[in-house]
């Protein structure tokens, strides 16, 4: 066969097509604000939300083209009290990011994915320092700083309200494949 008709040649389509709705990936994030008297407020409860494009690309990247181990997983999670940003897939930062009492970007301490449960869960409880006046808004990124952005949401039940040393904001993310 010749270059000229391999370069005109159209691909077949698959006999292993997908099911409808079996090639997605979402996340559900569930915060919770736990105050000095042991009161809770739920913030986002199993709420779906966005992939921003650039995680999208980085997960492609980290599943099928790098040949080294340097890219992170996204398993750090940031804070924002910002209320402006757009919430859609061309966000790259997390705009307002906090970076004290406590709530500055983490690396989660719970991340976990069992084999063939398409599911894994990320999740880290912040205890305050110091006083903020309101959380609204959380971000996955692959680094301590700067790094690409992952899933990220606004809080549908509202913002924290203002926080005082000692309370805690527990955020839980729970990412599924299908």
């Amino acid at each position: 066969m010749s270059l000229q008709n391999i370069s005109s040649m159209k691909l077949k389509p698959s006999e292993h097509q997908s099911e409808p709705g079996q090639d997605q990936i979402h996340t559900y994030w569930t915060v919770v604000h736990t105050k000095l008297d042991g009161t809770q407020r739920i913030l986002a409860d199993f709420e779906h939300n966005v992939f921003p494009s650039g995680c999208i690309d980085k997960i492609h990247k980290m599943a099928f083209t790098d040949t080294s181990a340097t890219e992170l997983a996204f398993n750090y999670i940031a804070l924002t009290a910002d209320t402006t940003q757009t919430i859609n897939a061309a966000q790259t930062a997390l705009t307002g990011e906090i970076s004290t009492n406590g709530l500055g970007r983490v690396q989660a301490t719970t991340r976990t994915h069992s084999n063939g449960t398409n599911t894994t869960l990320i999740e880290h409880t912040f205890t305050l320092s110091g006083s903020q006046s309101d959380i609204t808004r959380a971000a996955l990124f692959n680094a301590s700083s700067t790094g690409t952005m992952g899933p990220f949401a606004s809080f549908s039940n509202g913002a924290t309200g203002a926080m005082v040393s000692g309370e805690t904001v527990k955020v839980s993310i729970t990412i599924t494949t299908s």
